[in-house]
């Protein structure tokens, strides 16, 4: 079958025209960039960074909790306790006593409590705030130990053992606190947006959770202590507790994109504790390094 002069001429008309458009891309490029850019059809895109989960608030108050750190966590905190009926920023009374003090305490955690046994070492500044020049800074204080445990096919629960001042100077107490908890995490509403995470804490300890009777007889028997929180909002949480002499109840927040968290309360609310009730306001910071 021979072309026709007419098909052709044709032919040649859009060959001679691609030539022509070639060239000139070919020209204008050279004359920009004296090389020949060809976009890719398919472009890369680029790996977006995982978004780290926001820091949600505490769910215990007043009580430890069987949770714990880790290998290459960090944490301090700073607590301020002032009298409930001489007021939040009353440090001395009328009989220049005090009545107000901060307390801090820091430490790093080492193990792994999901794959074996986590740990954390813990140090406890108990005044911040001298009174009449003594019982300052560092004066007082205590060294601490706790193991713990994630058991997330016994009930999702958590247990820990502790003894937090075996170290003591100052005018720390002598008696020993030695404790054993279990805390449980779960969901009240799991189906929903708002799965109201909550965390239920049981445990056994001596010290600081004596009770008044024990107390008075100057013995150091075991007690039960306990208590219940539940995040309400993202960064929102409520929790109470019977620490094994007082009752406590206080709110939560983390209102920052990074681990800075808070915790505003009563302790001794019923005024059951030879200290009384009294306003309690702890800040806490955690990383990773």
């Amino acid at each position: 079958m021979k072309i026709t002069n007419i098909n052709y001429n044709f032919l040649s008309l859009i060959s001679f025209f691609v030539l022509i458009t070639t060239y000139s891309d070919y020209s204008l490029a050279n004359e920009n960039t004296n090389q020949l850019i060809i976009s890719p059809i398919i472009k890369r895109v680029q790996d977006e960074k995982p978004k780290e989960p926001e820091p949600t608030p505490g769910l215990s108050f007043g009580i430890p909790s069987a949770m714990g750190s880790s290998w290459k966590d960090v944490f301090v905190s700073v607590a301020y306790t002032a009298d409930y009926d001489e007021g939040f920023f009353t440090w001395h009374n009328q009989n220049n006593k005090k009545v107000a003090d901060g307390s801090m305490n820091f430490g790093f955690g080492f193990g792994d409590p999901n794959e074996s046994i986590g740990g954390e070492i813990s140090v406890g500044i108990i005044s911040l705030l001298s009174q009449n020049g003594e019982s300052g800074f560092g004066a007082d204080g205590t060294a601490g130990l706790k193991f713990h445990k994630a058991l997330p096919s016994l009930f999702n629960t958590h247990a820990a053992i502790a003894w937090t001042n075996p170290i003591k100077w100052g005018e720390a107490t002598k008696k020993d606190t030695i404790y054993g908890v279990i805390s449980k995490e779960f969901e009240i509403r799991p189906d929903t947006n708002n799965k109201f995470p909550s965390l239920l804490t049981l445990g056994v300890g001596t010290g600081s959770h004596r009770s008044n009777r024990t107390i008075d007889n100057n013995r150091n028997d075991p007690n039960l202590f306990g208590g219940y929180g539940v995040q309400i909002l993202p960064r929102v949480s409520i929790a109470s507790s019977w620490n094994g002499n007082a009752l406590n109840a206080g709110i939560g927040l983390s209102p920052f994109d990074f681990p800075l968290n808070f915790s505003i309360g009563v302790s001794d609310i019923t005024n059951n504790s030879t200290d009384g009730a009294q306003f309690n306001l702890n800040t806490g910071y955690s990383f990773r390094f």
